[in-house]
């Protein structure tokens, strides 16, 4: 699953012409947490939406259910998230990376997501509201390199597929991205991520001992 993610890019115009623009607005952070506006991607352009889908059903604009993350295999037919699979309202979240827990001599021990080179460009749905629009980020069963961290992972999207992505083909979800997979890695980081009232650079730098990539270099 993916509850936490990064998407403070301070030189993120670095990566615009991957995706013909970047979102504008919302919230750049080093702690992204569920119900925070986000900027990302959608087939109309740049948007803001609250993480967290809110089916077009409900009669709030909120919902009791856990609905940031989605699983690929069931979100066709899934009540909350099958009318925006349906009507192939997709999107992208782009991010620096994401956050994901494991447990290490009985304590919860953060960790961080990357890709060795680019941003990762996150699959998702979102459904239209005239308050606030949402949406949710795709999950699929976690690749071989990051199986021992979590059993699942983001929908992350090679930069060849983002424009098909966006118009709606559904089908790019078939197989696995191996040729981006095989360069996500992880690192420990501070248990400080835990708390969404924290917000600054350390909370993705490596703890002592554990090594980064060499990112974005």
């Amino acid at each position: 699953m993916c509850g936490r993610f990064v998407n403070h890019l301070a030189d993120m115009h670095r990566w615009a012409a991957l995706l013909k623009g970047w979102p504008a607005g919302g919230a750049l952070s080093y702690n992204v947490a569920p119900t925070t506006q986000v900027p990302l991607l959608t087939a109309q352009g740049s948007q803001v939406m609250s993480w967290g889908l809110v089916p077009a059903w409900s009669k709030e604009a909120k919902t009791q259910y856990a609905t940031f993350n989605a699983r690929l295999e069931s979100a066709a037919e899934k009540p909350a998230f099958r009318n925006a699979w349906r009507a192939k309202r997709t999107c992208i979240v782009p991010m620096l990376g994401y956050y994901e827990w494991r447990v290490e001599g009985g304590k919860k021990q953060p960790y961080l997501v990357q890709h060795a080179s680019q941003p990762l460009f996150v699959a998702g749905l979102w459904e239209p509201r005239q308050a606030a629009s949402s949406f949710t980020l795709l999950t699929r069963p976690a690749c071989e390199n990051l199986n021992a961290l979590h059993p699942r992972q983001p929908c992350v999207l090679p930069v060849e597929a983002l424009e098909g992505w966006l118009q709606g083909d559904i089908q790019l979800m078939d197989e696995p991205p191996v040729q981006v997979n095989q360069y996500l890695d992880y690192y420990a980081v501070s248990t400080e991520v835990g708390s969404v009232r924290n917000d600054h650079e350390r909370l993705i730098k490596p703890l002592e001992g554990d090594s980064e990539p060499d990112l974005f270099g």
